[in-house]
């Protein structure tokens, strides 16, 4: 069975809290969730610790191995080739209400194209289009 899938977002924010629930690293500033593309790799993220705060370093690299290895059990990664109907009814509704945020800021001469939901994917009505979406890793162009 496939595991649930996670945005970046989503999951930096649940590993940084279970970090924070350790013993000794409850003042863990910062983490990373770094993405693994070796297709031999158990998981397809890892993480790490980048301020400790007022923790101990050696205290919070341990307790974030260990929330890495519990957390990798029960999620993988949104990767960029996630296709929309993995993602969960939340994330679907995010992903779409931020590319709408973004077609309402662009400016009034962009041309837009409009997306026609069919079957399992979103089919462009316009021969060529740039999606520029704006994500916490920078603007991806598709």
């Amino acid at each position: 069975m496939a595991k649930p899938l996670l945005s970046m977002h989503d999951l930096r924010r649940r590993a940084l809290a279970e970090i924070r629930q350790q013993p000794g690293c409850h003042n863990v500033q910062d983490i990373a969730i770094n993405r693994v593309t070796d297709e031999r790799a158990e998981s397809n993220w890892s993480l790490c610790v980048l301020s400790a705060g007022a923790a101990d370093a050696n205290t919070a690299a341990r307790a974030a191995l260990h929330v890495q290895s519990v957390l990798r059990r029960d999620y993988d990664l949104v990767t960029d080739i996630t296709m929309i109907d993995q993602l969960t009814e939340h994330d679907r509704i995010e992903l779409l209400a931020r590319a709408q945020d973004a077609w309402d800021r662009a400016p009034q001469d962009t041309m837009k194209a409009v997306f026609e939901w069919r079957g399992k994917n979103y089919v462009v009505s316009h021969s060529s289009v740039q999606l520029r979406i704006h994500t916490e890793e920078g603007i991806k162009v598709y």
